[in-house]
């Protein structure tokens, strides 16, 4: 049963930013006769209008969606953006795609074709058997080149541009925020500078792209969104269903993710609704900026501490600083958004679980746990390729986890496949001169010998690591999920 809380307390200035947030989009809800329950989809031009309205008060930009939908009216499905989000940090010539960069482009290109071939699949092989239409949906900025967001939209998918807008609100909230390893930017700087490494820092560049992950809740035509990082993977499609057919139970639900290891949220892989009071959060606390003391726009000591739990394996996290993984990018934000502001995170997987069990203070509480059905949550049905191993890259059957050299190499041999049989992959030069050899590479390398994985292996090497045991051969790089 999920363990009841109190709900956190808000400061003053908090509560009087939440009265204006509701009052804005309230009148604009008015304004166009909208006003719907929050379970409720904002859907067609009705959504978009009081979008603009957000883009305009923050002085951001929100594009629509390039592609055909699946989704059509009048089917009785409900509609399910499966959105990802990339990046190269950097501006390349699409003939100087190699190294690094390269790499994350095979990433990006292998889970959006993995999600759309395996989504097309499954309504093929069963087409009235799931109550859910999906559309996968590529989130970007202008770092990734033009030919390969076309054979995204070849293959079915959708890709939708995300304005450096966004990336100048963030960085003048830096300013505004004063940490120490952005004192050499002003906002000046912020509102003229070229966003990629030859500008910004790496650490602040992440920050940067990590921050548009919550540009999938302006997605309002969509009754759900889920989001995955390019790196994680879901392998059956039953998995993603069960996971929304809980969340549709439950209309008080505005985000349901996974408990972190190192963080109070694991951002590489949630669901959630498109939400304008979600947004206008977000664009405040962009706005506001982020201190390792306070948080994201002043929030203070909010962060929970359950009682007997260490976040990381060597040092408890203080309540009254924000220095857990992520708390300046996608990880704290989602958790004051949704946490801290709206009450609706719902926190599931075998780590809420343990800390639903030891009754955490009401007064540290800011979360809500799901049933206890998700604890021993399957991760061989939704692998996250957390740290460097990753099918695409070369080197990775190198783990010592065998898990983790088994679904490596069974995921590269799915991409070797489908690089070489779609004719669509086929006629792109990129992939098949630089990720195909370096799939079949690990296709080759991680399969057969050692230790087969089987989820009570997958188990036992996580409850050695939560404990501090220091003899796991390796510390697994998803222990956060």
């Amino acid at each position: 049963p999920c363990v009841s809380f109190t709900p956190p307390r808000v400061r003053e200035r908090d509560a009087m930013w939440t009265a204006r947030s509701l009052i804005f989009v309230g009148l604009a809800s008015q304004a166009f006769g909208v006003w719907r329950r929050e379970s409720e989809s904002l859907e067609g031009a009705q959504g978009t209008l009081m979008l603009d309205g957000l883009a305009r008060q923050y002085g951001v930009r929100f594009h629509e969606a390039y592609g055909p939908s699946n989704c059509l009216e009048g089917t009785g499905k409900k509609c399910i953006a499966m959105v990802a989000l990339s990046s190269l940090l950097r501006h390349e010539n699409a003939t100087r795609l190699d190294g690094e960069v390269g790499d994350f482009l095979c990433g990006t290109m292998m889970n959006a074709a993995f999600h759309i071939e395996r989504l097309k699949q499954k309504k093929q092989e069963k087409p009235e058997s799931s109550p859910y239409t999906y559309d996968y949906i590529l989130m970007h900025d202008e770092t990734i080149p033009h030919r390969e967001l076309a054979v995204i939209r070849e293959l079915g998918g959708r890709t939708l541009r995300l304005s450096d807008s966004v990336k100048r609100l963030a960085c003048r909230g830096m300013v505004n925020a004063g940490m120490p390893e952005n004192k050499d930017l002003t906002e000046e700087y912020c509102d003229r500078a070229t966003f990629d490494l030859n500008h910004f820092s790496r650490g602040q560049m992440i920050q940067f792209v990590q921050h548009l992950k919550l540009a999938a809740v302006t997605l309002t035509q969509y009754d759900s969104i889920v989001f995955t990082d390019n790196d994680a993977f879901v392998t059956e499609e039953n998995e993603l269903r069960r996971e929304l057919d809980y969340f549709f139970a439950k209309p008080q639900m505005q985000l349901m993710a996974l408990y972190g290891y190192s963080s109070p949220i694991n951002a590489g892989h949630w669901v959630a609704r498109p939400n304008l009071t979600a947004v206008q959060y977000w664009l405040e606390d962009l706005q506001e900026g982020f201190t390792t003391k306070e948080g994201w726009n002043h929030a203070g000591k909010v962060v929970p501490r359950p009682a007997g739990d260490r976040y990381t394996r060597d040092q408890p996290l203080e309540p009254s600083h924000w220095r857990f993984c992520g708390a300046n990018r996608d990880q704290g934000l989602m958790f004051h958004v949704w946490s801290v502001k709206m009450g609706a995170y719902y926190a599931m997987g075998q780590r809420a679980m343990r800390i639903a069990e030891w009754k955490i203070h009401p007064e540290e509480a800011n979360l809500h746990f799901v049933d206890g059905h998700f604890g021993c949550y399957n991760r061989a049905k939704i692998q996250h390729f957390a740290g460097g191993m990753k099918p695409w890259n070369y080197g990775s059957c190198e783990t010592k986890n065998p898990c983790h050299r088994q679904w490596i190499g069974n995921l590269a041999a799915d991409g070797a496949k489908l690089m070489r049989e779609n004719p669509v992959l086929k006629a792109n030069d990129f992939l098949q001169r630089q990720c195909l050899p370096a799939l079949e590479s690990n296709a080759r390398g991680c399969g057969g010998g050692g230790l087969a994985c089987h989820w009570p292996l997958v188990q036992t090497l996580n409850d050695n690591v939560s404990s501090g045991n220091k003899d796991v051969p390796e510390r697994d790089p998803a222990d956060c999920w």
